[in-house]
C-alpha cells in the first residue's frame, strides 16, 4: 500500500516524493555501525566527529522541508480563499451590470449587458474618447493637475476630477474646478449620456456653451460654470432636466429680461445662480418668468454693474410676480440691482428663508424694531440711506445667525448687546456707519471676522482674548477707541490681520513680550495715525512678524534693526514721521 501511494503520489506531483527521500536517507545513515563513543579509541574518534555533521545536516534538511511543507498548506488555502472572493466580486459585478440601477432618483435600464462586459471590461469607449477630446483640447498639459489623464493603464475612474457610477464604467461626475483649463469647451462631453454633474468653475475657457449640454444630456442634473471664461448666448433650457444652474457674465440669456431662455420651462430647477448677469426690466415682472419652478430653494442673482433690475421689490403675496409663491425658497440673493424701496416685512416671514441678502440694491428707510427673524445670513451692505437704529430682535439666542454684513449704510446707536447671545456667530461687519458707544466685549471671543472700522466706538479695548476663540481678521480703524492695545490682540494663535489705525491710542502693552518664544506671522499690522508717547517697537517685535506693517503718523523716530532683518516684512509704511536715524 505505501509503495502504490507513494507511485500515485510521483505521477501526480513529484515534488512531493522529496520528503519521503531525505527521511530514507536519514533513517539509512543512522542505522550505519557508527562506533560509539565509549567503543572509540584515540585514532578512531577522528572518524566519528567527522560524520556525525552529515547525519546532523540531513536531518535540519528533512525539518526544513517539512516546514515548507506546512506553509505551502497554509498559503494554498489562502490562495483558495483570495480566489473564492474574486469569484465572487465578478458575480457581483456582472450582476450589478444586468440589473437596473438608479440615476436621479429614476429607475434606468443599463446600457451594459452581461454578454458586453468581456468588451468594456476597464473602459466604456464612448466615454473615454469623450475625455480624451476635452483634455485635448482644454490644453489638458497645460491644467494645474491633471493626474492619471490619458494614462491608459488605469481606468477614467481614477483620473483627476472624475467620479464614476456604481458600474465602474460610466461618468458620474466631471470636477475640474479652478484648474487651468482653456480654449473651447468640446461639443464631446455631451458624449458623456450619463454625467450627472459637471462642475467647470474658476477657469479661463473661451467660446460658447455647446447646445447639447442643454438638449442631449437627460442625466445632467447640476451644471456649474461660474466664472469659468465661457461666453455667448446660454442654449434653450425648454428639455433641459437640470436641477443646479450656475453661470456668470460675459455668458448672455436670449431670453425676457435677461434671463436664460426658457429657464422656466427647466421645471426640475432647484437652484440658479446668474453671478454678473445682464438681468433687467422690472424684478416684479421678470420673477414671472420662474412661476413654473415650483421646487425653487435657491435664487441668486447678482446683476453686472450696467444693469440690473429695476424696483420695487415684489409686493407679500403667493401671485406669480411674488417670492412668496417659491414656499420653500431658502436662499434669496439680490445683489447690484436698482430696487430703490424700503426693506418689505414680509421677507422677515418668509418660513423657510435663512439666507438673505440685499447688497447694493438702493434701500433706504429702517429696519422696523419689531422684526425677527431666523437667518443665518443677512447682508443689507452698500445701501447707505438704510438708517435708524439696529434692532435688537434680529438677535435671538436661539438664532442660528452666522453672518451679519451692514457695511455701508447709515445706521446708528450702539451696537446690540444681543449679538453676545448668538452661538453660531462668525462675521460681524458694520464698518462705515455711524455707531457709537463701546465695543461688545465678548465679539471679541465670538466672531472670526470683525469689521467695524469707520464709527465712533469709544473706550477701551479688553485686556484678554480667549485664546480658544477663532478671531482672524480684526479691522477698528478710524474709530475713537483709546488707551493701551493689549499684547494678546498681536499674539492670538488664529489672528491675521489687525488694524487699529486712526484711533487715539497711546501705548502699547508689551510687557509680557519676554514671554514671546518666536515672533507670530501676521499678514497685517497698522498702528498708524495714533498719538503714541515714546512707541518703541523693538519689544514687541520679539512677538510678532508682520507681512504688511502700517507705521504711518505715530511719532516714529528710528526704525528697529529687528524689522529690517525681518525675512517676513513685505510691505512697509513710515510716512509723516520724525526719522532721523536707520
Amino acid at each position: 500500500l505505501v509503495v502504490t501511494a507513494v507511485v500515485e503520489l510521483s505521477m501526480m506531483k513529484p515534488i512531493l516524493l522529496l520528503p519521503f527521500i531525505f527521511l530514507g536517507l536519514s533513517v539509512f545513515v543512522h542505522c550505519l555501525p557508527f562506533p560509539r563513543p565509549a567503543d572509540l579509541d584515540s585514532s578512531a574518534e577522528h572518524n566519528y566527529h567527522r560524520l556525525t555533521p552529515a547525519a546532523v545536516y540531513i536531518s535540519q534538511i528533512t525539518s526544513r522541508i517539512n516546514l515548507l511543507s506546512r506553509r505551502r498548506a497554509q498559503l494554498w488555502s489562502k490562495v483558495v480563499a483570495v480566489d473564492q472572493e474574486i469569484e465572487e466580486l465578478l458575480h457581483q459585478q456582472k450582476t450589478l451590470m444586468s440589473r437596473k440601477f438608479h440615476i436621479n432618483g429614476t429607475s434606468q435600464e443599463s446600457p451594459i449587458t452581461t454578454n458586453q462586459l468581456a468588451i468594456v471590461s476597464e473602459h466604456n469607449t464612448t466615454d473615454l474618447a469623450a475625455l480624451e477630446a476635452i483634455y485635448n483640447e482644454t490644453n489638458g498639459p497645460m491644467w494645474f493637475t491633471n493626474r492619471n489623464w490619458l494614462n491608459s493603464s488605469v481606468s477614467v475612474c481614477q483620473w483627476y476630477g472624475v467620479t464614476c457610477w456604481p458600474d465602474g464604467i460610466h461618468v458620474k461626475r466631471l470636477d475640474l474646478p479652478s484648474n487651468g483649463l482653456t480654449g473651447a469647451l468640446s461639443s464631446a462631453v455631451c458624449e458623456l449620456s450619463l454625467m450627472h454633474t459637471l462642475v467647470l468653475n474658476g477657469n479661463a475657457l473661451s467660446g460658447s456653451l455647446p447646445a447639447c449640454v442643454m438638449s442631449s444630456m437627460p442625466n445632467l442634473v447640476e451644471l456649474q460654470a461660474t466664472l469659468s471664461g465661457l461666453q455667448g448666448e446660454v442654449p434653450s433650457m425648454a428639455r433641459s432636466k437640470l436641477e443646479t444652474l450656475s453661470l456668470t457674465g460675459p455668458m448672455i440669456g436670449s431670453g425676457p429680461f435677461g434671463w436664460p431662455l426658457d429657464i422656466g420651462l427647466a421645471t426640475k430647477l432647484t437652484s440658479i445662480t446668474l453671478f454678473q448677469f445682464d438681468l433687467r426690466g422690472k424684478l416684479s415682472n421678470a420673477i414671472v418668468e420662474l412661476s413654473g419652478l415650483k421646487n425653487l430653494q435657491n435664487l441668486y442673482l447678482d446683476s453686472s454693474m450696467a444693469s440690473g433690475f429695476s424696483g420695487p421689490l415684489p409686493s407679500p403675496g403667493f401671485g406669480k410676480n411674488g417670492f412668496q409663491q417659491f414656499v420653500n425658497l431658502t436662499i434669496l440673493i439680490l445683489s447690484h440691482h436698482r430696487l430703490n424701496c424700503q426693506l418689505p416685512s414680509y421677507l422677515f416671514y418668509m418660513p423657510k428663508l435663512t439666507m438673505l441678502s440685499l447688497e447694493a440694491t438702493g434701500l433706504y428707510g429702517t429696519i422696523p424694531a419689531t422684526m425677527s427673524k431666523m437667518y443665518s445670513y443677512l447682508c443689507l451692505a452698500e445701501n447707505p440711506e438704510l438708517s435708524g437704529p439696529i434692532p435688537e430682535s434680529l438677535f435671538s439666542h436661539d438664532s442660528m445667525l452666522d453672518t451679519f454684513d451692514v457695511r455701508n449704510c447709515g445706521f446708528e446707536g450702539t451696537l446690540p448687546q444681543e449679538l453676545c447671545l448668538l452661538p453660531y456667530l462668525s462675521e460681524v461687519s458694520v464698518g462705515h456707519n455711524r455707531l457709537n458707544g463701546t465695543i461688545p466685549g465678548c465679539l471679541f471671543n465670538r466672531s472670526r471676522t470683525l469689521r467695524l472700522n469707520s464709527n465712533r466706538f469709544s473706550g477701551n479695548l479688553p485686556q484678554s482674548i480667549d485664546k480658544q476663540s477663532n478671531l482672524m481678521l480684526l479691522w477698528l480703524d478710524d474709530n475713537l477707541l483709546e488707551g493701551i492695545i493689549p499684547l494678546a490682540f498681536f499674539t492670538h494663535p488664529s489672528l491675521l490681520v489687525v488694524d487699529f489705525s486712526a484711533n487715539r491710542f497711546t501705548h502699547i502693552d508689551d510687557g509680557e513680550s519676554n514671554l514671546c518664544i518666536a515672533p507670530k506671522k501676521l499678514m497685517r499690522v497698522s498702528f498708524s495715525s495714533n498719538p503714541f508717547n515714546n512707541l518703541s517697537l523693538a519689544e514687541l517685535l520679539k512677538c510678532i512678524a508682520p507681512e504688511a506693517f502700517g507705521l504711518n503718523d505715530i511719532g516714529l523716530r528710528n526704525i528697529p534693526v529687528q524689522l529690517m532683518r525681518s525675512r517676513d516684512l513685505r510691505i512697509l509704511s513710515l510716512s509723516h514721521n520724525n526719522l532721523t536715524t536707520m
